[in-house]
């Protein structure tokens, strides 16, 4: 059975790249219908079979089950329906941030100081141990997202790069199923009215197991080898999730003192369309930003051993 509905909850932002609160009935059932097949398709299903829609954002069809590009909180208006909130964009699908070059345009003004670049994705960084050396890509384990490039590279000069990690957040709760099929008014209980459909069940943004269990880890690995080669890397994420994930970490002033530069996004509804802007950048060293990642600073040994007088009253 569905969750009682909360005052305010996450639900769709982007469907296939279409502004959720603008598509009418017909619309969001044909969507819905094209997301539940998406969702069945397994590596086996023939091709002639699969649901091929175009990403506006890559090159490319759409690789994300479901189609959900993005989510934004939603309050209840009481008959089923809801009213979208304007204040907070939540990224789910990583290609979401490709949308025009706009971030690697600022990548490469901001870190490599030049307009012209070139953009190169998915370079293995690790090799496993076990493995003869090699230059095959295959022997990779562990890539970097992107590697953005100065152009021209003269061939007897440094090059000049950076490294690029897209940073979404997870979206969890219940199947994306029962959430298709409430929207697009295919089953029985599902929405009917031609307002905006609440969301039935409770999800919405997994900021923990995006922050702490994905890019942490990505983080203390690649971050010191690439610094140590005098290069930077760049996390590309929103500003809902810089804020639920690092918003208190410290800063420095300038890039030279840096680690990780932080390029944080931000959506503007632009007429039925949403559109990606840049929104601020921030230079952290590595030990601050995993210091915010994991919730805090260690506690002191006395502050620590005082919780544990308190607790077993001594």
């Amino acid at each position: 059975m569905p969750s009682t509905p909360r005052a305010t909850t996450y639900g769709i932002c982007e469907w296939y790249a279409h502004s959720f609160v603008n598509l009418d009935r017909q619309r969001r059932s044909e969507l819905a219908a094209k997301a539940l097949q998406h969702l069945g398709e397994t590596s086996r299903t023939r091709q002639d079979q699969r649901v091929n829609i175009p990403c506006p954002f890559k090159v490319g069809v759409c690789n994300k089950k479901g189609g959900i590009c993005s989510l934004r909180p939603y309050g209840a208006t009481g008959d089923g329906g809801a009213t979208a909130g304007a204040d907070e964009f939540v990224t789910i699908c990583p290609n979401r941030f490709l949308e025009g070059n706009t971030i690697f345009d600022s990548i490469s003004r901001t870190v490599l100081r030049g307009r012209d670049y070139k953009v190169i994705g998915q370079i293995p960084f690790l090799k496993r141990q076990s493995a003869a050396p090699t230059d095959d890509d295959a022997e990779g384990v562990g890539r970097i997202d992107n590697i953005v490039v100065r152009v021209p590279a003269p061939p007897n000069e440094p090059l000049q790069w950076c490294a690029v990690e897209l940073q979404a957040v997870y979206f969890s709760g219940e199947k994306m199923e029962h959430m298709f099929r409430h929207v697009g008014g295919l089953g029985s209980g599902s929405y009917s009215g031609n307002g905006i459909p609440f969301p039935d069940r409770r999800r919405g943004p997994d900021w923990r197991s995006s922050g702490v269990k994905r890019l942490m880890p990505q983080l203390q690995i690649k971050v010191p080898e690439i610094v140590r080669w005098g290069k930077r890397l760049v996390v590309v994420t929103d500003r809902a999730w810089y804020q639920n994930n690092v918003g208190a970490a410290q800063t420095v002033s300038d890039i030279s003192n840096s680690d990780v530069v932080w390029l944080i996004v931000d959506y503007v509804e632009d007429g039925d369309a949403i559109k990606l802007q840049t929104h601020d950048t921030r230079f952290l060293k590595l030990t601050d930003t995993v210091m915010a990642l994991t919730g805090g600073r260690p506690t002191t040994q006395a502050e620590f051993e005082a919780k544990i007088r308190r607790r077993a009253e001594l």
